[in-house]
């Protein structure tokens, strides 16, 4: 930094410069009213000599013969590097301008695949990336369909909950809770995460209550839930919540249907899916006439949906989860009624075997 000071160089290539024509000449600490009145105009550089072509020419006594080795690659880098006496491994403008390039690769490949970068949720990548949320939201990625929609009565939330084993007991392992008497939220991603998620829902549910008498509206626990998701991307000693949730509730304003990212993000939808067929399962839910659909009718449509996303060469044996909060559960969540589920997976495995014999 003294050098670069001293000379009033433009670039620490310039410093690079004289300090290597500076070793013989020792005039790496001249003033600078002495390199601005010595500096050349124009010089050129051929095969390793300079030769001044415009500008005064010192004396070969004066300490500042050295500006007379200034080439014109401090002035046009692209013409010296086409210059064909300098390609050469020895010379040094060329060493120093390859180790830079290399730099500059090793940068650009550690923003790509997030190496350095992804070390904490405080950390972004040089082109605004923060790895660790994405992180987090392929944990949801790689998790089973859920699916959530906002018919004219109510709101209706399926799991394709995907069985681990074989050993497990049916209903263990829940996906779908219930956060208060008028809102439920189905989990997507890591499961003990999602638990997290849904105690924190409920002690805002309550302390709403508490405070004011009333059950919480569905926007307002769905900003506490979000800014809470949020929170633990913020601080390099916490990660982020490798799951998503959808929340879905009644109140005073009708149903009404919330997605959580693991970013902290939240929207309001008429229809929303997250997990791995979440591509697939939105393009079903826009084929959907929603505002003319009952919650009964809706629990067929998202069983169809989930059986129909379902690969069974790939994926594991899953259980249908749903639930529903609608009229005819008196705008309370609960499970959807064994009859209906029943009947519902049915007609999915029906209209799953028509689509195949097609």
């Amino acid at each position: 930094m003294l050098v670069r000071q001293v000379l009033r160089c433009h670039s620490w290539e310039e410093v690079f410069l004289v300090g290597r024509l500076g070793k013989k000449s020792q005039t790496t600490r001249c003033s600078s009213i002495i390199w601005t009145q010595w500096r050349p105009k124009l010089c050129s550089w051929n095969g390793g000599n300079a030769s001044l072509k415009e500008g005064p020419k010192p004396n070969d006594k004066n300490e500042m013969g050295v500006l007379l080795s200034y080439p014109q690659y401090l002035a046009n880098r692209m013409e010296l590097k086409c210059s064909a006496g300098l390609r050469t491994k020895k010379n040094p403008f060329l060493r120093y301008e390859a180790k830079r390039q290399n730099r500059r690769k090793k940068r650009l490949k550690m923003s790509s695949i997030g190496t350095g970068y992804d070390l904490s949720v405080t950390t972004f990548s040089p082109d605004g990336r923060v790895f660790q949320i994405e992180y987090a939201a392929k944990a949801v990625d790689n998790s089973g369909t859920v699916v959530g929609i906002k018919c004219k009565d109510g709101i209706v939330m399926g799991v394709e909950k995907l069985i681990a084993s074989k050993m497990m007991l049916p209903g263990s392992n829940r996906r779908i809770h219930s956060v208060h008497r008028h809102a439920g939220m189905a989990v997507a991603g890591l499961a003990a995460d999602g638990r997290q998620i849904v105690a924190r829902a409920k002690s805002e549910a309550r302390s709403y209550e508490s405070v004011y008498g009333e059950a919480v509206p569905v926007n307002e626990l769905s900003e506490r839930v979000a800014s809470y998701v949020h929170l633990c991307t913020l601080y390099w000693w916490l990660r982020p919540f490798g799951c998503g949730v959808i929340l879905g509730g009644y109140d005073r304003d009708g149903p009404q249907l919330y997605m959580i990212e693991p970013s902290g993000i939240s929207y309001k939808y008429f229809g929303a899916a997250i997990g791995k067929g979440k591509q697939a399962a939105k393009t079903e839910i826009e084929k959907l006439k929603l505002s003319e659909m009952t919650c009964r009718e809706g629990v067929i449509e998202v069983a169809k949906i989930i059986y129909k996303l379902h690969d069974e060469a790939k994926d594991k044996a899953f259980e249908l989860e749903m639930s529903w909060i609608c009229e005819e559960s008196k705008r309370e969540h609960q499970k959807v009624p064994e009859d209906l589920l029943e009947e519902a997976m049915t007609a999915a495995k029906t209209a799953l075997e028509e689509m195949d014999a097609d």
